[in-house]
């Protein structure tokens, strides 16, 4: 873990590279080098995990996204271009295309976070074709007790999961 001042987005972000912080293992999603997170929300997510059961884990995919304008807009046309997709695919759910491809804090400070589970080890998928998984898997995965042990920690160290249904399973949670 090293705290970044002279380059941080804002001098209370920490930025996480790919391995294991304090017990939290990270792994940035995609094509991020790292995960930037507010300090306040790293302290409150190592007090979430300790609250999990003994062989589940919290890893850390996403937080603050900072970037050169024309990264910003290059996320927004991508954004864009999924939701059209996604409503192509999944006309009946076009109404959840806003909540899933905004940026959902993402783009304002590093309190907005993505997490995974690992279980014994080995990494849980609640959303196996990420947000373009079928309703009836999500249903299913939302009952999911790991699933819910963990929102509880979550909410119980402060932070918000997301009210989406596919959001939730993406464990998207701000700290509030």
């Amino acid at each position: 873990m090293k705290l970044q001042k002279k380059y941080s987005p804002t001098p209370e972000l920490i930025e996480l590279s790919c391995g294991v912080h304090n017990g939290l293992s990270v792994q940035p999603r995609r094509l991020a080098h790292c995960v930037w997170i507010s300090q306040k929300a790293f302290s409150k997510l190592l007090s979430a995990q300790e609250n999990l059961p003994s062989n589940v884990r919290f890893i850390l995919l996403r937080g603050y996204e900072p970037g050169s304008p024309l990264r910003q807009a290059l996320r927004q046309v991508f954004r864009k271009l999924g939701a059209l997709v996604f409503q192509f695919v999944f006309p009946n759910r076009a109404d959840e295309a806003r909540e899933i491809f905004h940026p959902n804090g993402h783009d304002i400070d590093g309190n907005h976070i993505d997490v995974g589970l690992l279980l014994n080890g080995s990494r849980v998928y609640t959303l196996p074709f990420d947000v373009f998984t079928p309703a009836i898997i999500i249903s299913r995965n939302s009952q999911n007790s790991i699933v819910e042990a963990a929102w509880l920690a979550l909410t119980s160290a402060g932070f918000r999961v997301h009210t989406n249904r596919t959001e939730s399973l993406q464990i998207h949670c701000d700290l509030g």
